[in-house]
């Protein structure tokens, strides 16, 4: 990690004070979410260690999509975006009135949900 990276991850990611209205107007390739030490990290090595706990070989690739789903013919989980930062959440829950997935338990249950999606694709 460079050193100007490293500062960015100290003091979060520069769209962090935006407005809802300024947040709305980016793309969301543009907000640079990743799983990487974001909430969704733990949660989803939570997922690998209840497979290997049951002796399943498989790990889903997991990446960061606009949605929950498991793509079609692939092993893999995307994670919605806005799951990576709370101020995301926060947006997502002001314009949806919800956010799937928002709590532990229940972002446990949509990785399983798609959990299951991916392993019947990999099979």
């Amino acid at each position: 990690m460079t050193s100007q990276a490293a500062a960015r991850a100290v003091a979060g990611p520069r769209w962090e004070s935006f407005s809802d209205a300024e947040l709305l107007a980016m793309r969301i390739r543009d907000l640079g979410a990743t799983i990487a030490g974001s909430p969704l990290e733990p949660r989803i090595e939570q997922l690998y260690q209840e497979l290997a706990a049951r002796e399943i070989a498989v790990r889903p690739v997991c990446y960061v999509g606009d949605e929950w789903f498991s793509p079609a013919g692939m092993c893999a989980i995307a994670a919605p975006f806005y799951l990576t930062h709370p101020r995301l959440e926060a947006l997502e829950r002001s314009q949806m009135g919800e956010v799937r997935g928002g709590s532990p338990d229940e972002c446990q249950r949509y990785l399983r949900h798609e959990c299951g999606h991916a392993l019947d694709h990999a099979y």
